[in-house]
């Protein structure tokens, strides 16, 4: 079943400075992406903030990226198949973790 994440109460005034912060550039590919109020003519340039270690929860600037939507989407996937590939490397039995 999907969960729904929680963020900080402050998490879209955060974010707003993350974004200000590096200038709206995407740090990943460099990217120019739009500012506040500028108008959106294709979502590959929306700036987006992510959570490096996926608690959303954790506003502290090193666990916080700005990233363009398709790079948040590529990274999203790329701790995907990073999680899959450990879960698949790993068997767990009476708690005790055993590699495979």
């Amino acid at each position: 079943m999907p969960t729904t994440k929680e963020y900080t109460s402050d998490w879209d005034k955060r974010a707003a400075e993350i974004k200000k912060a590096v200038g709206y550039r995407c740090q990943m590919c460099r990217k120019q992406c739009y500012k506040p109020k500028e108008r959106v003519r294709t979502t590959k340039k929306v700036l987006t903030v992510h959570h490096i270690n996926g608690d959303t929860k954790n506003d502290a600037l090193v666990n916080l990226i700005a990233l363009c939507a398709p790079c948040h989407l590529r990274v999203e996937a790329m701790n995907k198949r990073l999680l899959k590939k450990w879960m698949d490397d790993h068997v767990t039995v009476n708690g005790l973790e055993i590699v495979r």
